[in-house]
């Protein structure tokens, strides 16, 4: 019995449970009359099951494009990308931040003349003798795969300009909390070991400095010289050591 009337996504996979453990239920109970009645054929249940379940499939597999819409919403249509928050399009920075947060915003446009398309509809969806849903859906998922592949390039934009794990790791970390769908996922994902690479890029850049420095470190004038010279040393492995937790602490979450 479907129990959610609030929640879309809740109630169309009840409805997908109902159909397939009903028909689960069906063949359950043929075969249990088979084994209690083998001698007995005319008792077998032998109906044609395509044309018992031809509309209990339709209709589950209904439930199941709708659930792709809903999931659609959960990856392109954010809120969040026009407003102050820890999701924020606005934390985005490097060279290309402000395209990047015109391009997120795009993409939600798109997505909702999508689903303002499907809304417009004139016959009803769940209506599974209707055969014009078929088209419509497929529009919509071609649609979805041309999004998608926007938000994947959008991401590998997003990281040109970021030279510092920091920057970096707080990049990856709103994309990871922004990706649903599983070929975004698998795109941010990918950028681990872009990470790994900044970070042997800083690793060079301090140990660059310590050679360039290490005879006559930058020290004020008011800093002892052996005293300074080992306060400046280790603040260039702290800035190392800080970095690999950034990197370990963004990395274990994917």
């Amino acid at each position: 019995m479907i129990t959610s009337r609030c929640c879309p996504q809740v109630a169309l996979k009840e409805s997908i449970q109902c159909g397939v453990l009903w028909k689960c239920l069906y063949y359950r109970t043929a075969a249990a009359i088979r084994l209690a009645y083998p001698s007995s054929p005319e008792l077998h249940w032998t109906f044609d099951a395509t044309s018992i379940f031809a509309q209990t499939d339709a209709f589950v597999q209904r439930c199941r494009d709708l659930l792709e819409v809903c999931e659609g919403q959960i990856q392109f249509r954010r809120k969040s990308y026009t407003t102050a928050g820890d999701n924020s399009v606005s934390f985005f920075k490097g060279l290309r931040g402000q395209e990047v947060t015109k391009s997120l915003v795009a993409i939600q446009n798109q997505f909702d003349n999508q689903i303002s398309r499907l809304c417009g509809l004139k016959y009803q969806i769940l209506d599974v003798r209707l055969s014009h849903w078929h088209e419509d859906f497929n529009i919509f998922k071609n649609s979805v795969k041309d999004l998608e592949v926007m938000y994947t390039n959008m991401i590998s934009a997003s990281f040109e300009g970021v030279n510092c794990v920091a920057e970096a790791v707080g990049v990856l970390q709103i994309f990871q909390s922004l990706a649903k769908r599983d070929a975004i996922k698998r795109c941010v994902e990918k950028k681990n070991s872009d990470l790994y690479l900044l970070f042997i890029h800083d690793v060079e850049e301090v140990r660059r400095e310590f050679d360039e420095n290490r005879r006559a470190p930058p020290l004020r004038n008011d800093e002892p010289r052996w005293a300074g010279s080992a306060l400046w040393a280790t603040a260039l492995a702290q800035n190392v050591e800080h970095s690999w937790s950034l990197l370990q602490a963004a990395t274990c979450c994917l």
